[in-house]
Parts: structure tokens; C-alpha cells; sequence
């Protein structure tokens, strides 16, 4: 199931085994990456986001793999290990993964535990310079609750929004960078509002599809609508990006940080 350069990773003796806190081999694969340059730009008085389709470029990401790598003999064990080291310092890699194939190259450690002579556990560290986005597919069903751009948050991506923060704290004042006493209180930063979520699935398939759509959702230009399950309304954009944990068969967490 996991393939570098089509090479199954069990010709090295490798077993796939999960990484920590989640039942993947491989973590980083369903994290949304941040947004490169200028997000936004304060002009005193108020601040302008960058939400145009010619301003939204992205990070890469950091994809990890861990297995178990067995041998007859330890002369063996080098031998394979060696030769995975190789491949892994190639260039570009199409690292296939059990949700998707990803171009990464080697930019990390490939750390090595010995539990004997002829067993290893190993991390290999990975990035992935260019995120691609797919399109967020079908129609948004509206109805109640937690809604983006129409989205209903739970009955098109499966998102149970956990707890939320901030929607009605105060903001902290713009500052203006002057040498004179600036007391204004008037003029304040945008908000910023979290969304604590789980994400729930049918299966891992169901899981990679709905966490693809919403990447999809997130990624296209302009201000979106979020819509509160009071029906009170923000106009928000995703400014960063975020981590996806606990990542099962069935669900994984994640913090949605929008800004108003």
C-alpha cells in the first residue's frame, strides 16, 4: 500500500505502522497549508484582506511516514536500509500513501530506533512543496447549524464543530506606528474565530474525500459567508493554515481559525 517511485516499501523489509496518536503510517497528509506573502494590510483605520484569486499562493507541507523494518541478519538489514536511503535522496518522490500520492523529497532525518540487530523502527521526514487543491464538489445543502458559503458544515464535510471561540470577543485595537501618544480605541483588529472540529466519516475513502472537498472549500478566492447555528453571520477568510490529529479510520480533529 505505501510506494516510493512505484517501489513497494515492503521490498525493504518494511512494515507501515501507525504514527503516533492516529491509525495512519503517514501524518501531514491532511493538513492545509499556509498561505505564502501578505495576507492583509493595515491602513490605520482599518485592515484589508488579501482574498483575490492572484494573492492566494501556498506553503508546502510536512509528510511523515513511519514503519518497522525487519531482516534475516543484520548484514541484510543495512543492505536494505542503505538502499531506502538512496531512493529517498533521489530528487522528487511519488510517495503513495493509503489517501493519496504525494511529490515529496527528503528534508528531514530518517530516524532510526534499533530495537535489535535485525529490527529498526524509522521516521522518514518529508516535504511536499506544491498543495494541490481540488475542487469543492456538488451543491451545498444549506439547512441549519454551522454553514460556509453555504456548506453545511456537518451534513456536506461530516464536521462536528466541538466548542467555538471568539465570535463576540472584543478584538485588540489597530496600532499606528507614530513617535506621538496614540490613545484612539476606535478602530480594531478583525476577528478571529475558532472552530474546535471533528471530522466523521464512513471510512477512511469517505474521510479523505470530505477533508479534499473542504481544502477545495477553503482554498478559493474571496470572503466567505459563515453562518452561526443563532443564523448571525460573518463574512471570513482562512489566514493560515491548520494540523489534522487522530486521524482513524472513521474521523480526525482539527482547528478552523477564521478571520473576520
Amino acid at each position: 500500500m505505501y510506494k516510493i517511485n512505484n517501489i513497494d516499501l515492503a521490498t525493504f523489509g518494511i512494515t507501515p505502522i501507525q504514527a503516533s496518536g492516529q491509525s495512519l503510517a503517514t501524518t501531514g497528509v491532511f493538513d492545509f497549508p499556509n498561505r505564502k506573502g501578505t495576507t492583509e494590510h493595515t491602513w490605520g483605520t482599518e485592515i484589508e484582506s488579501f482574498v483575490l484569486a492572484a494573492d492566494l499562493e501556498y506553503e508546502g507541507r510536512n509528510v511523515s511516514f513511519s514503519g518497522l523494518m525487519r531482516a534475516a541478519t543484520r548484514a541484510a538489514l543495512l543492505t536494505n536500509l542503505n538502499s531506502l536511503v538512496t531512493l529517498c535522496k533521489s530528487g522528487i518522490l511519488n510517495f503513495e500513501t493509503r489517501v493519496g500520492t504525494f511529490a515529496v523529497y527528503l528534508t528531514g532525518e530518517i530516524q532510526i530506533a534499533e530495537l535489535s540487530d535485525t529490527i529498526i523502527n524509522m521516521e522518514a521526514k518529508f516535504r511536499q512543496p506544491i498543495v494541490l487543491f481540488p475542487i469543492a464538489a456538488g451543491a451545498a445543502t444549506g439547512g441549519t447549524g454551522y454553514r460556509l458559503a453555504g456548506y453545511n458544515l456537518k451534513n456536506d464535510f461530516g464536521i462536528v464543530v466541538n466548542y467555538a471561540s471568539g465570535k463576540i470577543d472584543t478584538p485588540a485595537r489597530i496600532e499606528i506606528k507614530t513617535t506621538d501618544f496614540y490613545a484612539n480605541p476606535a478602530y480594531r483588529q478583525p476577528k478571529e474565530t475558532v472552530l474546535n472540529c471533528t471530522m466523521l466519516s464512513s471510512s477512511l475513502a469517505d474521510l479523505t474525500n470530505k477533508m479534499g472537498r473542504l481544502h477545495g472549500l477553503l482554498s478559493q478566492p474571496g470572503l466567505k459567508v459563515l453562518t452561526f447555528p443563532d443564523e448571525t453571520t460573518q463574512s471570513v477568510f482562512i489566514k493560515g493554515g491548520f494540523n489534522v490529529s487522530g486521524i482513524t479510520e472513521y474521523a480526525c480533529q482539527f482547528t478552523l481559525t477564521l478571520r473576520a
